[in-house]
């Protein structure tokens, strides 16, 4: 994991979700999944329950589906072109 910038884009909508009590799932770019899973462990090793914060190791192909999941219920991101054409679709 290089950089500052995977920390950033997660603590900074998933501070305010899990501090209203919601749960986070985390779909970091595919070169760097060790970040998110950095992520997943900073929230663990914190004291959140287990599961509230969940990495995604899955192909831009699956976001779709995941997105279409009725316990997702928002949906934020700083990517590319394509995810943002996925997540808005």
């Amino acid at each position: 994991c290089r950089g500052t910038t995977p920390f950033w884009q997660f603590f900074r909508f998933a501070a305010p979700a899990l501090a209203a009590g919601n749960g986070a799932l985390l779909k970091h770019a595919n070169n760097v999944p060790q970040c998110a899973l950095a992520v997943e462990e900073v929230v663990r090793k914190a004291g959140a329950p287990e599961g509230l914060c969940r990495t995604l190791l899955v192909e831009v192909g699956q976001v779709a589906d995941v997105i279409a999941d009725p316990r997702v219920a928002a949906v934020t991101l700083t990517g590319s072109t394509e995810v943002g054409a996925i997540v808005a679709a």
